[in-house]
């Protein structure tokens, strides 16, 4: 223990290199291995195998406390999308029917007005040109 605090950093930078060195070959010969290889694969095997087995599990569970699957808030989240959009469909077709409506009415409005000016306008006929009238009326229909 007679060296410096630099002579000690040194010696600690050496044996941390040798470490890292060491620890990166045995890691490398490890995973290069069949034995890895094999155990790897095995443990990926059992993992799927597991992750399965606990799906179909889960499925069960959830078919037999009754709680939807994904798969069906899926469908009724598509169902009421259509729903939605039908009845956007028919409140702008109910618009458009208003929108109809009152363009109607305003028209039928403004004949109205226009035939009761024109009533205001023409003077009552009297007795003698109702006679008249329905006498030409009959002998048009004759003929």
């Amino acid at each position: 223990m007679h060296g410096t605090a630099q002579e000690f950093q040194k010696l600690a930078n050496q044996y941390n290199a040798l470490v890292l060195d060491t620890w990166s070959s045995w890691t490398k010969q490890t995973i290069q291995s069949e034995s890895f290889t094999a155990a790897s694969t095995a443990m990926m095997d059992w993992s799927l195998a597991n992750h399965k087995v606990m799906a179909e599990l889960s499925g069960q569970v959830m078919e037999t406390l009754d709680i939807p699957k994904r798969s069906d808030l899926a469908r009724i989240s598509s169902q009421v999308q259509a729903v939605e959009t039908r009845l956007l469909e028919q409140e702008e077709t109910q618009e458009d029917i208003r929108d109809l409506l009152t363009s109607l009415v305003q028209k039928i409005d403004s004949i109205s007005s226009k035939v009761e000016a024109s009533q205001a306008q023409t003077p009552a006929p009297t007795a003698k040109s109702k006679s008249t009238s329905q006498a030409k009326t009959k002998s048009k229909a004759k003929a």
